[in-house]
């Protein structure tokens, strides 16, 4: 691919996934070299990723029961895997190339943060709903 297409193909990538990231994302496509904008997405990454954890924390400090502390971990550890796999495979088209490691830092926040939501969702759970784990 060209680098002026490979440029506007990122763009409209970028563009498109703006509605589910937050301001700090707007700052990574105006970075000046794919260098920069790996670094920045990667960034964005990191930091959900630490909410992440910090939802999964509280949701297994407050499972009393072991059996269900065992069931929350196990499904982590599967969604992650499910997550890299995902986004390896949602990526593969630009594998190699620079745009890569951004392609896939977008791809593993817009996951991480839809898992976030779901998890958050378990921290509010009102007393005496019997759908909800504790």
């Amino acid at each position: 691919m060209r680098p002026k297409t490979t440029a506007l193909v990122l763009a409209c990538i970028i563009a498109g996934l703006k509605s589910s990231f937050p301001a700090e994302t707007d700052d990574c496509g105006s970075e000046n070299n794919q260098r920069q904008m790996n670094s920045c997405f990667d960034h964005v990454r990191q930091v959900a990723e630490e909410e992440l954890i910090r939802t999964y924390q509280s949701i297994f400090k407050t499972t009393s029961d072991k059996a269900s502390q065992q069931t929350l971990r196990d499904s982590q550890l599967g969604w992650v895997t499910y997550r890299d796999k995902w986004c390896e495979f949602q990526s593969s088209g630009v594998r190699g190339g620079t745009v890569y490691p951004t392609i896939l830092a977008i791809c593993l926040t817009d996951k991480i943060r839809t898992r976030n939501e779901e998890l958050k969702r378990i921290l509010k759970c009102e007393e005496g709903d019997l759908s909800c784990p504790r």
